[in-house]
């Protein structure tokens, strides 16, 4: 089994006809504005996704992995954690995985890190890491 790629990005769609995938609005940077000040927690109501592509040559029987996502600040601190549980049908080659997240709350400007780690589950061996960054820029309003 090999993970291939991941990336965040706002939306994705998979074609129900021809089973294509469509990324939107890949997130490598979002600019903030803000009336808080600084110091004070931002929880920015967006909508994001994690997407994955993964792929296995033992197509023989189902398998099974779970996903954790974690979301660290700039400072290395954890915010946040996502997760779940994915599945290879049996004779599936690749999976693609979309882990929708609502909402990221936001300390201060810096480069974020979506830390995701897939693992094998029920005698699957396999372990794979991936960081994913994302650049916050905060601009304080002063009213």
């Amino acid at each position: 089994m090999q993970h291939h790629w991941s990336v965040l990005c706002q939306s994705s769609v998979i074609d129900i006809d021809s089973n294509l995938l469509s990324l939107y609005d890949c997130l490598e940077e979002l600019n903030v504005n803000t009336q808080n000040q600084p110091g004070v927690a931002i929880n920015l109501p967006i909508n994001f996704e994690v997407v994955s592509f993964l792929s296995d040559n033992q197509t023989k029987s189902n398998r099974k992995l779970t996903i954790k996502a974690q979301l660290l600040d700039p400072k290395g601190k954890q915010i946040n954690e996502f997760g779940g549980q994915l599945f290879f049908k049996e004779g599936s080659k690749r999976l693609r995985s979309r882990l929708k997240i609502q909402g990221l709350t936001l300390s201060e400007s810096g480069v974020y890190i979506m830390r995701l780690h897939f693992e094998g589950i029920d005698g699957l061996d396999f372990k794979a890491d991936c960081e994913l960054p994302l650049e916050i820029n905060i601009s304080y309003k002063i009213l």
